[in-house]
């Protein structure tokens, strides 16, 4: 009993193994297969049918395509109910079977990103507004130098970060500050299609809205780079307009500017200002910042992590000399500076082709929007939302909702 006892775990391990590696090497080739290899598994480990971890994968699936966060607890209360329907005695759907039904289904614990529209409403927006950039610039043959984009983003003085590297087992793991982390400025990169950098914004938290004058009489900075001061550090309608009457000036040619659905870009004063300036605008879809955003898409994160290592590497070295760093404004403004200038031609155009908006119109850089993981569940199905922009495009010269002229954005 003993010899067949051994003999029978020894087969038992191996049509695991090879199921594993059945499972590890058609994961992505073909679902029939692998959806075989786990049965095989299941039906020798678990004690969930094959059937009901199937159904509970499914929920699983249905319950993100909604956009729903699913918890390891959401998954044991699903089990505890399909194993109640299954009749399953004795089945206890602990936090380590979860753990193995997930590595079974290829499921993961996933940092995920707030969305406020749903998927189905994602798509069709981001379809829109696409459809919108390029319908107007097949009417107005806007030069890619004239097409602008600008995004506020903020920007901490100090920016510690959640981890270090500290020794395993220790209970309280602390990082010392110097008491900024709370203080920021509100940062507006502006750029175009061909990647030039046009201006930079520091709009800075100030009491009153007033710069101090020792900041004004010491302060050194680039021609590009405009400072303001503001009671909230946000960037209000003034500010916006301000902001406008800086941009390049196009001698009568047509331009563009893609810019989100702020307060401050909607207002009537900024809209006459960008008329006044000769620019037409659309208004990215809402929601969708990551997507229709280029800054959002490639530079805005290179920008902040340049902000922190500089921040880092100049308190390492005054705690070398047993002092406290604590940043400046002309500090972050030289820093912000140097940030900015360190973002390449390059990754401020692929940040345009990203969003769809510089794309050549004869569809050969289209396979640049598929470049982000956020898009539509699968690339047949962004490949016919491409084709299908394009078709409606040379089809009609009508301007859908989500974006207008300038002079009709009121």
């Amino acid at each position: 009993m003993l010899a067949r006892s051994v003999f029978n775990d020894t087969n038992r391990k191996k049509d695991i193994i090879r199921a594993i590696k059945l499972v590890d090497r058609m994961r992505t080739e073909n679902v029939a297969v692998r959806r075989d290899a786990i049965k095989v598994r299941l039906d020798r480990r678990t004690a969930l049918p094959f059937d009901a971890e199937l159904q509970l994968d499914s929920w699983v699936t249905s319950q993100r395509a909604k956009g729903l966060a699913v918890r390891n607890e959401d998954i044991i209360s699903k089990a505890l109910e399909l194993a109640g329907s299954y009749r399953v005695q004795g089945f206890k759907a602990s936090r380590r079977w979860a753990m193995l039904s997930r590595n079974r289904w290829y499921l993961a614990r996933r940092k995920a990103s707030i969305q406020h529209v749903l998927p189905e409403d994602f798509r069709d927006r981001v379809f829109r507004f696409r459809k919108t950039v390029l319908q107007m610039r097949k009417m107005k043959r806007y030069a890619l130098g004239d097409i602008v984009h600008w995004d506020q983003t903020m920007v901490r003085f100090a920016e510690p970060g959640g981890a270090t590297i500290d020794r395993k087992g220790r209970q309280n793991v602390r990082i010392s500050t110097s008491g900024r982390e709370k203080k920021g400025a509100t940062v507006v990169p502006v750029a175009n299609a061909l990647g030039e950098k046009l201006l930079l914004v520091i709009i800075l938290k100030e009491q009153k809205g007033l710069l101090p004058k020792t900041f004004l009489k010491d302060k050194k900075h680039e021609t590009q780079t405009k400072v303001f001061g503001s009671n909230n550090g946000w960037q209000q309608t003034p500010l916006v307009v301000s902001m406008v009457h800086a941009l390049p000036d196009l001698n009568g040619r047509p331009g563009l500017v893609v810019i989100d659905g702020y307060a401050g870009h909607t207002s009537k004063e900024t809209s006459t200002a960008l008329k006044e300036k000769g620019y037409d605008v659309v208004y990215g879809a809402a929601g969708c910042s990551a997507i229709t955003n280029p800054a959002d898409a490639t530079y805005n994160a290179p920008l902040k992590s340049f902000i922190r290592k500089e921040w880092h590497r100049a308190r390492m070295q005054a705690a070398e000399s047993g002092a406290e760093f604590k940043p400046t404004r002309q500090w972050f403004l030289s820093t912000t500076e140097a940030a900015w200038s360190s973002i390449s031609d390059e990754t401020i155009r692929k940040g345009f082709l990203m969003a769809g908006i510089s794309n050549a119109l004869d569809g050969t850089q289209d396979d640049w929007i598929f470049e982000q993981s956020c898009h539509a569940s699968s690339p047949d199905a962004i490949e016919d939302a491409v084709d299908d922009v394009v078709d409606e495009a040379d089809d009609t010269t009508e301007v859908d909702e989500i974006g207008c002229f300038g002079s009709d954005c009121e």
